[in-house]
């Protein structure tokens, strides 16, 4: 993935957060907004974490089994996905 994509996946990832609880998470006033940008920023920090941490752990089993097709199809996965994440808490 290019850099200028990772860089867009990264702010997709935070339109997502952004959207959440229908955008009630921002604040009126100034330092209330910088927080909130900041905590967006620490979540879909920790979503590419989770997601490295995982694929980290995919590669180190591949490894281990030999499985060379599946290290190939790991070198084309984005550690920046939100698709298997839940992020409003509701599960039905």
């Amino acid at each position: 993935m290019a850099g200028s994509d990772r860089g867009e996946a990264f702010h997709q990832l935070r339109r997502v957060i952004a959207e959440t609880n229908g955008k009630k998470f921002r604040g009126s006033h100034h330092a209330e907004l910088t927080l909130w940008n900041e905590c967006a920023r620490l979540i879909a920090n920790c979503v590419i974490h989770y997601n490295a941490q995982i694929l980290s752990e995919l590669k180190e089993f591949n490894e281990h089994e030999g499985r060379s097709e599946n290290l190939e199809a790991l070198k084309r996965i984005s550690p920046v996905a939100w698709f298997h994440i839940n992020f409003s808490g509701f599960y039905s």
